[in-house]
């Protein structure tokens, strides 16, 4: 990775579009060898763990889009830019995740009820597989969360955990493959795919709540004590309040009201304000934009 990479990769939204490709790519070849170990060996835990990795390119694909919108600069009617697709599109991907799930619920209590057995002559070819795709489900989260820590991408990070929490899927069900092998119990088979299916509902449960909570510009109070804390060390400023904070796409907007003294002139009172909203900006690169309202302190705060 050169300089010029190295510099545009903590842009969020660059990373994201990096991170989808490389994710899209992979995730494809992944799941066409988990689906084919799945359908030969008739393993409906291996065919709902395949079609789990596949949900991965579905975010995946979203990441790339939220990228490349939420990278556009603003303009008159998006006067904050672009950013909150992003978090529209992480809550669809939430919405995606419970809707997989249900299926996966529905195909597993079908096929228990009607009956199935599993392929033995294909048992070990479906475990190295299993195994493989495993390794390289790690290997691509370690990357998509070191790009979301370089960049501060929420995306970045959401995709990171649904790589780990596949290739911790695919692990677990190496071991129901292998336990089906040692007992021949349908149910092992079963029992897995449904546990596959909760973990999917939950990843997308709580994937669909964070995006609403942000939607909603529910206060974060990580930004809200950042601000009063810089604003404080800032000399003149007599107090802080009414601080808020706004999510647009994992950058953040930040509003406060300072109180200054009543006798300071309008120059001196807005290079205050200017002092204070870069100073803001400097203790985290995810705040872009503060806007400061001057108040005089005419009661003690």
């Amino acid at each position: 990775m050169n300089h010029e990479d190295k510099a545009s990769i903590k842009n969020p939204r660059y990373a994201e579009v990096v991170e989808a490709k490389v994710s899209i790519i992979i995730n494809i070849i992944l799941w066409m060898l988990r689906l084919t170990g799945g359908l030969m060996v008739n393993s409906v835990a291996v065919v709902a763990d395949a079609w789990h990795n596949m949900s991965d390119n579905l975010t995946s694909l979203m990441v790339y889009i939220g990228g490349k919108v939420g990278s556009k600069p603003p303009d008159t009617k998006h006067l904050y830019g672009h950013g909150r697709i992003v978090d529209v599109l992480a809550l669809l991907m939430g919405l995606g995740l419970i809707a997989i799930a249900c299926h996966i619920v529905f195909n597993s209590v079908l096929g228990f009820i009607h009956g199935y057995s599993l392929m033995e002559d294909y048992v070990s070819l479906t475990l190295v597989i299993l195994l493989l795709t495993s390794i390289a489900k790690e290997v691509l989260a370690r990357y998509a969360m070191r790009l979301s820590k370089l960049s501060g991408s929420k995306l970045c990070y959401i995709d990171a955990w649904h790589h780990r929490v596949d290739a911790l899927l695919g692990l677990a069900t190496l071991l129901s493959i292998l336990l089906y092998s040692m007992t021949n119990l349908l149910l092992i088979d079963s029992i897995m795919a449904l546990t596959i299916s909760l973990i999917i509902g939950f990843e997308g449960f709580k994937v669909s709540k964070e995006s609403i909570l942000t939607l909603m510009d529910t206060q974060t109070p990580y930004f809200n004590e950042l601000a009063k804390q810089v604003a404080q060390e800032v000399k003149g400023v007599e107090c802080i309040h009414d601080i808020r904070a706004r999510s647009y796409g994992g950058v953040y907007f930040v509003e406060l009201k300072v109180h200054v003294n009543p006798k300071m002139s309008i120059i001196e009172a807005h290079e205050l304000a200017h002092r204070v909203e870069e100073k803001i900006k400097e203790k985290d690169e995810r705040i872009v934009e503060v806007i400061t309202h001057i108040e005089p302190a005419i009661e003690p705060c």
